[in-house]
Parts: structure tokens; sequence; C-alpha cells
């Protein structure tokens, strides 16, 4: 389903109904999945650092999952690549003694890493199977390409198992749990304002001057604690602020970085542009200089389902695209595929009085 068809279906929903969320939330996961494979399926991403093996196994993971087909097909002579559909596994098999040098004993995964770690590191692998072909010899008589169909068979009989899908229901539930907080959050300020001006903005930092992901999400969450701090005063850029909701992701090319959505009280603030500049020369002058802004407010064009600047009390549209919005921060596919300790906190927003 493309996004527009699927936003216009989302539009249909009265997301104020909180038993409508929960079907919303899966729904809007399922479609964004379906979109993100689509785009991905033959592109290669290379593994410059740890975390970008760390997103590419969990990405390697999915697919496994999604598909049934074993990389290999044997004629009588020697193995070949199956079908187009395995190629991004087989690329992936190509990668693993990378993906194993870049594993760290200390930080705590996602399912999906955790499992592939678990599961290769207890079946063994090719010390350097990337420069291998598929019908050299790695164990006695089994090939680099038996070695790839057994890997596939083992993680996705271990996919299947209760333990895991347990994580994983438990992952989801902990996504859809933070959504309707937010829903709900959203809709005790528009019950107590009845007119909200909406900030979405994106907070991050120049990755080139930071020597390491790790110390850039140290510098990061630092910074936005200063951040969060002049928000509670509540003067400045920030006079009339009602609320906000913030959540912390890893992307391939950004890095870790903060989806926030500012609310400002909208019988006194107006503005919304200039308050955006504003907010903008708050965070760079707490990151001295070396911080990166982005605004929906300050872009030239329209969002398909645009929720920036007023939304008032009883516009459905408006606040389903709101709804959208808040889903897209919270997405199933936002937890990051790596922490560095149990009680990181990736989750903010404020308080109901």
């Amino acid at each position: 389903m493309k996004l527009a068809k699927m936003l216009k279906l989302f539009q249909k929903f009265d997301a104020s109904d909180e038993r409508v969320r929960c079907h919303l939330y899966e729904q809007l996961n399922l479609a964004h999945h379906k979109l993100t494979t689509k785009e991905e399926k033959s592109v290669i991403i290379y593994d410059h650092d740890s975390n970008v093996s760390f997103y590419n196994i969990d990405r390697f993971m999915r697919e496994v999952k999604r598909t049934t087909h074993l990389p290999y097909v044997k004629n009588k002579k020697e193995f070949y690549v199956s079908n187009f559909r395995c190629r991004l596994i087989c690329e992936n098999l190509k990668k693993i003694s990378t993906w194993i040098q870049h594993r760290k004993a200390d930080l705590r995964y996602s399912p999906y890493v955790e499992l592939f770690y678990q599961t290769v590191l207890t079946i063994g692998y090719p010390d350097d199977n990337y420069s291998y072909p598929i019908n050299a010899l790695w164990m006695g008589s089994m090939t680099i390409a038996d070695f790839g169909n057994q890997l596939i068979t083992t993680l996705r009989a271990r996919m299947s198992s209760a333990e895991f899908k347990k994580k994983l229901r438990d992952q989801y539930e902990n996504g859809f749990r933070q959504f309707n907080s937010s829903v709900n959050y959203v809709s005790y300020l528009l019950s107590k304002y009845s007119k909200l001006l909406h900030i979405r903005i994106d907070l991050a930092y120049d990755r080139s001057l930071i020597e390491s992901d790790e110390q850039g999400l140290s510098f990061l969450m630092d910074s936005f604690t200063r951040f969060r701090k002049l928000l509670s005063r509540k003067d400045g850029c920030f006079k009339d602020l009602t609320g906000y909701i913030a959540h912390i992701e890893y992307g391939r090319l950004k890095g870790h970085h903060i989806h926030m959505s500012l609310f400002y009280n909208g019988h006194k603030r107006r503005q919304d542009e200039h308050i955006a500049h504003q907010v903008r020369e708050a965070w760079m002058k707490i990151t001295a200089g070396i911080g990166l802004f982005q605004s929906t407010n300050l872009d030239r064009h329209i969002p398909v389902c645009n929720a920036i600047g007023m939304i008032k009390r009883g516009d459905k549209d408006k606040f389903n695209c709101l709804v959208y919005v808040i889903w897209y921060q919270v997405k199933e596919d936002q937890n990051l595929t790596f922490k560095y300790g149990k009680k990181q906190r990736l989750y903010f927003r404020g308080e109901i009085t």
C-alpha cells in the first residue's frame, strides 16, 4: 500500500476511540513494513561501523522471517542463488564475520540482533566467508552454501519459538503503550486548551565532529537534558508551552536523533515559523554549534497529512493527522537495535496535571 493511500485510509478512522487505536497502530505498522521492504529490497548498505552492522542485522533477520526460500539451491554439480528475493539474504550472509567482529558484549540488543548473535556463535561460522565462493568447502564436506542454508533454517526455527515471539510481542506492546499514552496526552491538552500550536522538530548533532556513536548518544542525551530544563522554565521561545512528546531513534544516515513535538497554547501563540526559528537557536546554543535541527514547520511544502501549525478541538481530520505523526515517532521499528544500558530511556512526554 502506497503512503498516500495509507493516509487516506487512516483518516477515515476515529482516532479518538482508544479501541480503534490498537487496530490503527497494527495496520500502520504493517503498511510501513511493506513500504520499507519494497524500497530497500535491492539496497545493499555497507558496514562501515558497528552501529550500521546492528541496523543491517535487524534488517537481515526481518527479511529471513518474511521469506520461505532457502538462499541457495543445488543442481547436479553446484549451488547457485535460488531466486531474486534471496539476493539481499545472500549478500548479507557474506558479512557474518564482520558482524561478529562488531559485536560488543556490554550492549543490550533488540530481539532480532540478539537472536542472530546467539545462533551464529552457537553453530559457528566461516572466518572470512565474504571472499569464499559459495561452492567452496568450509568444514568437512560442508560448503559455504550448505552453511548459509543451515543458518537460515536454524534462524527461522528459532524465530518461530514461543520465547522469541513473546519478546517481539513485548516490544510491540511497549510501542503501543507509548503511542496510546501520547494520543491520550494530546487529547488531554486539547480538552484543556481547545487550540494547540504544534511545532514538529528533529534534534541531532554533526556526526563528523564526534568520534563514535556512543559518545554521540551521550552528547545528545546531555544536550537534551539541558533542552528539557529550558522547556520546564516556559520562558523565551518556550513561553506558553503546554506540553511535548519526544522519542530517540537511530538511523544509518543521521545516527542517534530525536523526533519531537512541541505544543503551545493556541490562544496565545500563533507564529509557528517564528517559534521554530527561535527553538533552533536555543538548540544550537546548547550544543555549542554542532547540533543539527530540522522542523516541518519551516519546510516549504505542505505534508500529505498536515498536522503542523494550529490544531483545534473538534477538527477530526487534523487530529487524525496528528495521531499519524505520533505513530511515526513511536512506531514499532523505531526501537533501537541496541542500547548502552538497561535503563536507557527512549521516550519522553510532558505530564498530565
